[in-house]
């Protein structure tokens, strides 16, 4: 992920990333007390290791169609700073079109 990403999207009044816990809603049935449990926390940090081989997952996780990401992509400056900083973008793309499959 390019470190100037959250700027361009704090640009646009936007965050990418959580910002506040409260930006992040879990519920588990389980008894623990902790906040998060032991299963909540597996999940964050299982998406943390996907999201560390592969950023674009995130804005798949965020509700984006991969298709539409690409051609939003291909048309303003955020995207194209995103293209030139993970190279083959249709690679990445097809990838998250079969996340869905």
């Amino acid at each position: 992920m390019p470190t100037s990403i959250e700027t361009l999207f704090a640009g646009q009044n936007l965050h990418l990333l959580p910002q506040a816990k409260g930006d992040l809603i879990n519920e588990c049935s389980c008894p623990d007390y902790a906040e998060p449990c032991k299963h909540v926390a597996g999940v964050y940090y299982k998406v943390a290791s996907l999201l560390d081989h592969d950023p674009l997952l995130l804005f798949h996780l965020r509700g984006m169609d991969a298709k539409k990401l690409q051609k939003k992509q291909a048309t303003s400056a955020l995207g194209k700073a995103l293209i030139d900083q993970w190279g083959n973008k249709k690679q990445s793309i097809e990838y998250h079109a079969n996340l869905r499959n």
